[in-house]
């Protein structure tokens, strides 16, 4: 699956807990104002609208002003919060301290 590109402004990372595998994880998630979600990448009608603040899926890699979730890879125009040295050091060099179940 090729993952679409999405701006997203007025970003910051947040640890936050999702579902994973019928089970609750924290994690850090991306919350920003998606500004062109394309409609057919939405997991059903409406569920994002665009110049509306959104919180992702897990974050899976950050690389500057680029943030990967499973299935989407964001372009950051700006961050409200820059990531944290934590944050950005998880990302690129093991998961310890960004995920935990």
């Amino acid at each position: 699956m090729v993952k679409p590109i999405v701006r997203i402004k007025d970003a910051f990372l947040q640890r936050s807990v999702v579902w994973s595998d019928a089970n609750t994880k924290q994690c850090y998630v991306l919350i920003g104002t998606v500004l062109d979600y394309p409609e057919q990448h939405m997991a059903f009608p409406g569920c994002v609208e665009n110049h509306q603040q959104v919180q992702t899926s897990e974050v899976l890699e950050v690389k500057g002003d680029i943030v990967i979730t499973a299935r989407t890879e964001y372009h950051v125009q700006n961050w409200l919060t820059e990531p944290t040295f934590q944050t950005t050091l998880a990302a690129h060099f093991g998961k310890e301290g960004l995920t935990s179940y």
